[in-house]
């Protein structure tokens, strides 16, 4: 193989390897920003979709507010602060109940949507 023809080679390999570096990067900032977007959105309005998206039988079921904070990111990306989420829940229109008489089970804390 001709001096010019490993050259030819070398940099077309160069040129892939740039290019699927430079996809990842797109990948990666396309991501991040997908996750800002999540976390700048008001916590009321992702907890509205959160409800909107649970099946209509089950919508009345009781939950108890980790159920929530799993499935909603947090602004440090781990789940929604329990504070500002039970305020958003109160803002929903749920009531907290709390259970301290189930020796069976323990304490147990719920949020019930009022109708």
């Amino acid at each position: 193989m001709s001096y010019l023809n490993k050259f030819k080679n070398q940099s077309i390999e160069h040129m892939k390897n740039t290019q699927m570096k430079q996809s990842e990067q797109d990948a990666r900032k396309s991501q991040e920003l997908s996750v800002f977007r999540e976390t700048s959105t008001p916590l009321v309005t992702r907890l509205k979709k959160l409800i909107a998206s649970i099946p209509k039988e089950e919508i009345l079921t009781p939950r108890p507010l980790e159920w929530f904070r799993t499935r909603l990111r947090g602004v440090e990306g781990r789940g929604a602060h329990a504070g500002q989420l039970g305020l958003a829940l109160r803002e929903l229109k749920y009531e907290r109940k709390r259970s301290w008489s189930d020796s069976e089970n323990g304490f147990r804390s719920l949020w019930h949507p009022t109708i």
